[in-house]
């Protein structure tokens, strides 16, 4: 009898243990999206990597590239895909990205975007091709152009395929990046809308746990300054734009996340690890290694 309960028991030890859940929330900001896989690669290397099993990841804009980029990794797997993800980022290009439209900036009146992002859809899609599915639980955010909604595309309502747009919607500033047409949405950066999804990983998380939101632990990574950042014009109607909206994402971003902590006291804000000296203005949308790099060492 003994035997039987100790088996039982045994085999009850896991359930208990998959009840909880922790969760990835990534913030938007460009090429500053480096800096949270400088961040994801030092937990990993730094602390214990069991502790970075994360079984939900959700991201806005450029938090939204990574979510997509670690949505095929395994869950337990994250020290190999910190180093794959760094090495992905330093092998990036601006022309891995976005290039002048054929007739020059001027077009991008009529395309509703200052440059073409197809090589960034392309990219994204080669780049999560290397693996074949969703191996947890992912959301990414953007925006209805038209309406102004907020809209979720997470592996319950998009294919592994489709989640690169999903991803390049979340990131398409608009007036810079055109925006996307998906799903019957014509779709724009997450930004626009909120700065972080926590209130998604945490309803996510709820998936696994229950209404206990004392299982869930939450990692949040914000991009951008840790100041409010100075509303200073440069002359350059794109770079006062980036400017302006890293002003509104300071905003979004730790207002948002001190509400939502209000809002659900028993979870577990374990790291809320904010960007500083982060990229700004034109070089917001440059992705050579020379800056990546920088903001890669910084996080980490």
């Amino acid at each position: 009898m003994k035997s039987f309960i100790a088996v039982v028991l045994g085999a009850l030890a896991p359930a208990v243990y998959a009840n909880t859940c922790k969760a990835l929330v990534m913030s938007g900001g460009g090429s500053n999206g480096a800096w949270e896989a400088g961040v994801f690669w030092g937990l990993l290397h730094y602390g214990n990597p069991a502790d970075y099993a994360y079984d939900v990841i959700t991201g806005v804009s450029a938090g939204a590239i990574n979510t997509g980029a670690l949505a095929g990794w395994a869950i337990g797997d994250e020290y190999r895909a910190s180093e794959w993800l760094s090495d992905t980022w330093n092998n990036m290009q601006t022309s891995s990205v976005w290039r002048l439209w054929p007739e020059g900036i001027t077009d991008g009146f009529n395309q509703h975007g200052f440059v073409d992002t197809s090589p960034g859809l392309d990219f994204l899609r080669t780049t999560y091709a290397q693996f074949r599915s969703f191996k947890r639980r992912v959301s990414v955010a953007s925006a209805d152009v038209n309406t102004g909604e907020e809209l979720t595309f997470d592996e319950k309502n998009t294919s592994y395929y489709d989640f690169a747009q999903a991803c390049l919607a979340s990131s398409s500033v608009p007036g810079i990046f055109p925006p996307q047409h998906f799903k019957g949405h014509i779709c724009a950066d997450g930004m626009t809308t909120w700065n972080t999804n926590v209130e998604t990983a945490i309803q996510r998380c709820k998936e696994i746990t229950g209404s206990d939101e004392s299982k869930i632990t939450v990692d949040v990574l914000i991009c951008g300054f840790s100041e409010i950042p100075a509303e200073e014009k440069t002359g350059s109607s794109i770079e006062n734009y980036l400017q302006a909206r890293r002003v509104a994402s300071y905003n979004n971003g730790g207002n948002s996340i001190t509400e939502i902590m209000h809002g659900h006291p028993k979870v577990n804000f374990r790291h809320v690890i904010e960007e500083k000296n982060g990229q700004g203005g034109i070089y917001e949308i440059k992705f050579e290694p020379s800056i990546t790099w920088r903001l890669q060492t910084m996080g980490r």
